[in-house]
């Protein structure tokens, strides 16, 4: 069986500085939703940031960020540029799968969101930026 090719589109520089200033807003959005108490918001913004994020590092390296449907493939898509051998990609990849991997049941879901619950998302998320913004700094 081969392995299925992520979807994908191009994109510039410019627009690979704008996913990153997209990230900034979903996770300025995802700490005032915290302050407020709104877990459910808190959750998908704070994901919405490091999917962002990451769609800044792909397009910044790669000249690409995943279309696809499925926001799992764009964790392989981080994968599938980094450089060999580098081990904080691999770390921050796992990081983006686990938090892509809460979205569906944050967003559709109708369990109660628990205050630690969106917390740590928000805590995974600002981690992600913080070296999404990094790594793209150079």
């Amino acid at each position: 069986m081969t392995a299925r090719k992520t979807r994908r589109r191009a994109v510039t520089q410019d627009e690979a500085r704008k996913y990153l200033s997209k990230a900034d807003e979903f996770l300025r959005t995802a700490r005032k939703a915290m302050v407020d108490g709104d877990y459910h918001a808190t959750s998908l913004n704070a994901v919405h940031a490091a999917i962002s994020a990451n769609d800044a590092v792909t397009g910044h390296f790669g000249g690409i960020r995943s279309s696809s449907e499925d926001h799992g493939d764009a964790a392989n898509l981080l994968m599938e540029i980094a450089p060999k051998g580098a081990q904080e990609w691999r770390k921050q990849a796992a990081r983006l799968g686990r938090m892509i991997a809460q979205k569906s049941s944050v967003a559709y879901g109708v369990e109660v969101i628990r205050s630690k619950d969106a917390d740590n998302l928000l805590q995974q998320a600002e981690r992600f930026v913080r070296w999404a913004r990094e790594v793209v700094a150079g």
